[in-house]
């Protein structure tokens, strides 16, 4: 609500910068009020700093600006058809990273999940095959004029 006070006909991303920058000062002053403590940065590992930059910078404002190009690309159904992504990459990263093993039934739900998404995208999906179809038949095409 704060937010629209300021609302100068901004795209919705700086908006939503600028959301985020009042949520994170307000719940700064709520910690502190509180008594919470600020560690020194000097007990910080690097690990540590590495994955504040990567969620800060990648995950938060690179994802922030991704989700919002694919609205206007793609719409809002879509695009948060996205987050049934998440538990993937997250499971695959912890394979990688953790040397975790993945489950039989976690193998099934993903399984359910990609059949769901593409039952929900499914009109999505095909005018993207066609589209691509069409680009690759007129590229194909255009090499034959050309004698490649």
């Amino acid at each position: 609500m704060t937010i629209q006070l300021f609302d100068e006909g901004l795209p919705m991303e700086a908006l939503q910068g600028w959301a985020m920058l009042v949520g994170a000062t307000l719940l700064f002053c709520g910690g502190f009020l509180r008594g919470e403590s600020i560690p020194d940065v000097q007990s910080l590992s690097p690990v540590a700093l590495a994955s504040l930059l990567y969620i800060t910078l990648i995950a938060g404002a690179g994802g922030y600006l991704l989700y919002f190009r694919l609205v206007r690309q793609v719409g809002a159904t879509e695009t948060t058809l996205v987050a049934y992504l998440e538990p993937v990459a997250a499971t695959l990263v912890s394979v990688l990273f953790l040397n975790q093993t993945i489950s039989t039934t976690t193998i099934i739900g993903f399984f359910a999940i990609a059949t769901g998404f593409s039952l929900v995208s499914r009109d999505t999906m095909r005018q993207a095959i066609a589209s691509f179809r069409a680009t690759d038949s007129s590229s194909h095409r255009d090499s034959n004029v050309r004698g490649d």
